[in-house]
């Protein structure tokens, strides 16, 4: 019997994503107030920047920094955003965990799910006194991407539905699609502070990625990917990768478009769909494809 079943691995990572919901919301708030705030006539404009002198313990003045309303309120949309791109970078951080623990449980409980490379420097015999956390070790050291591969081998039907267009979206886009690009902003977030320097090149990434024509395809998903690249040419939030809602007059798409719900809602389905195929091979008690 493992010590931790399919549905608790979905449980602790469907905890994990409420909280960012949660926080998503609460940060929307915020900065909604904040906002407001701004429409307030007697609203300081200026303040004094101090700091406290290591020497004596005295605060001393540095300079003061007076701003417009406009400038105001650029701020709070750059703080607003970068706090949404970090709230991106964790869940999928939380994605990563649940793909890994997936993939360490399906292995645990069915030997033969796992290729023979998986396993490393370890002969066949000593496999039946592995405990769960050997196996997610050994899932830790392999890329989410790999091993999503690995359950697209084992589950002909998560292939299938990748290939499907998402129902809820009417240009059409593939779930794959989807993820890829998802991977693809958080790397960015982390790695180059949340911007996209070469938007050609990052597209080219995502089709390569997806196994989609850059060329056949292209038209379909340029409008999806602009809903996230949209920063102002010169501005602040130039080559940024936008989370903030923000209207459009797309026929395709709602009046309000949400890109931090889409990221949230593409890694939610994804957990659940693969909870639910994990679940029913242990139901069913198929035998993986050995290879």
């Amino acid at each position: 019997m493992s010590e931790k079943n399919i549905k608790q691995i979905y449980d602790e990572y469907a905890a994990e994503m409420a909280k960012l919901y949660f926080h998503k919301s609460t940060i929307h708030d915020l900065y909604k107030n904040e906002l407001e705030r701004l429409k307030n006539p007697n609203y300081k404009n200026s303040e004094d920047m101090v700091f406290e002198d290591f020497r004596d313990g005295q605060l001393k003045k540095f300079e003061m920094v007076e701003t417009n309303l406009e400038e105001q309120q650029e701020l709070i949309f750059i703080l607003k955003n970068r706090q949404y791109q970090w709230l991106v970078a964790e869940a999928f951080e939380h994605f990563d965990d649940f793909i890994e623990n997936a993939y360490a449980y399906i292995g645990y409980i069915d030997n033969s799910c796992w290729p023979m490379r998986d396993y490393g420097n370890i002969k066949l015999n000593e496999l039946g006194n592995k405990k769960f956390d050997w196996f997610l070790t050994q899932s830790q050291s392999k890329k989410t991407k790999d091993i999503l591969n690995e359950f697209r081998t084992l589950f002909p039907d998560l292939k299938s539905i990748e290939s499907e267009p998402i129902k809820a979206n009417k240009k059409k886009l593939h779930p794959k699609f989807v993820l890829n690009f998802i991977a693809q902003l958080r790397h960015r977030i982390v790695h180059n502070g949340g911007k996209v320097n070469d938007k050609t090149a990052f597209i080219k990434t995502i089709f390569a990625e997806s196994g989609i024509s850059n060329k056949s395809n292209k038209g379909q998903y340029d409008d999806f990917i602009n809903y996230f690249l949209c920063g102002k040419e010169n501005g602040k939030l130039d080559k940024s990768i936008i989370l903030l809602e923000h209207h459009n007059n797309d026929e395709f798409t709602p009046l309000t478009f949400h890109p931090i719900s889409r990221v949230f809602d593409c890694l939610m389905s994804y957990s659940v769909i693969l909870c639910e195929l994990i679940e029913n091979y242990e139901d069913k008690n198929v035998p993986c494809t050995i290879y």
